[in-house]
């Protein structure tokens, strides 16, 4: 069976990932208002890595500010999530804001 280009770019879901859509009931709950990076990047269609080296080059670090809650421990805000994929949207990969 082939696989094409596209389905090989999507992250898979996290295993175990609470994600839900925003009219979901885990959504709106604080504790599910912060993502791991898995989660952040399967949102944004990343990988968790792509997100990692945005983090320590400081890119979009005031578009996805990251919340630090220990020395190894990483957390994205949905809602930060979501406004970057909104102001995203319609940008070409060559566009420049």
């Amino acid at each position: 069976m082939a696989v094409s280009i596209e389905e090989e770019m999507v992250p898979e879901k996290p295993a175990g990932s609470t994600l839900r859509s925003s009219t979901g009931s885990a959504a709106g709950s604080p504790a599910h208002d912060l993502l791991t990076r898995k989660e952040a990047a399967y949102l944004l269609r990343l990988r968790p890595n792509t997100l990692a080296v945005w983090a320590v080059k400081g890119r979009f670090e005031k578009e996805l500010p990251i919340i630090r809650l220990g020395r190894n421990l990483i957390r994205y805000r949905r809602s930060d999530i979501e406004r970057f994929i909104e102001s995203r949207a319609g940008l070409l990969p060559g566009d420049v804001e």
